[in-house]
């Protein structure tokens, strides 16, 4: 997961995504280049998973057993301990009521997409990646002079633009698909 994301600066996952954003916050550019410039980094970020791997196996070796209890509990006891965690971690950040509100708001947000069945990790990808590919958007129409055609122009262009219209519109195809049979049955 971590070599495309190094080599190509293209995340494979949710977690690999935050990875880049926080490479990009460090002034750390991914790219075929990033072993050359960024060597001492990039050997430290290795050393310091090898590190963790192990630390874990140890850890998760002593703790596993009043986990599992903690996990059996009666939720109603876990849940109010977990949110007042985390809305205690917000304040504590910059202490502001607005940003416990705001981690409530969210909260609910979560709450009503997920009865809705609306995948996290794509919106979670798009929150994170949205400012890194608007720059890139706003640098390719600076270097155009406002011209959109420019992103039409090479045959490969074209190409993955109609394989994204052709697998947008198979999963539009197979959700109607799916809820027509669900309303024959």
């Amino acid at each position: 997961n971590l070599l495309p994301l190094f080599l190509l600066g293209i995340p494979g996952s949710s977690m690999a995504a935050l990875f880049l954003v926080a490479l990009q916050i460090q002034g750390v550019h991914t790219g075929p280049t990033i072993f050359r410039d960024f060597a001492p980094i990039i050997y430290a970020i290795f050393m310091g998973l090898i590190i963790a791997n192990f630390l874990n196996v140890g850890i998760a070796h002593i703790i596993m057993k009043p986990l599992i209890r903690v996990m059996k509990s009666d939720p109603q006891i876990v849940y109010p301990i977990v949110i007042i965690v985390c809305l205690t971690g917000v304040f504590t950040l910059n202490h502001r009521i607005i940003d416990v509100l705001v981690c409530i708001a969210v909260g609910f947000l979560a709450y009503f997409l997920k009865k809705a069945s609306v995948p996290m990790a794509p919106l979670a990808l798009g929150f994170i990646l949205s400012p890194i590919w608007e720059r890139a958007f706003r640098r390719s129409l600076v270097s155009s002079q406002g011209d959109y055609s420019a992103f039409f122009n090479t045959p490969t262009d074209i190409v993955i633009i109609i394989l994204l219209i052709i697998s947008i519109a198979l999963v539009i195809y197979q959700r109607v698909k799916s809820s027509k049979e669900d309303l024959a049955i």
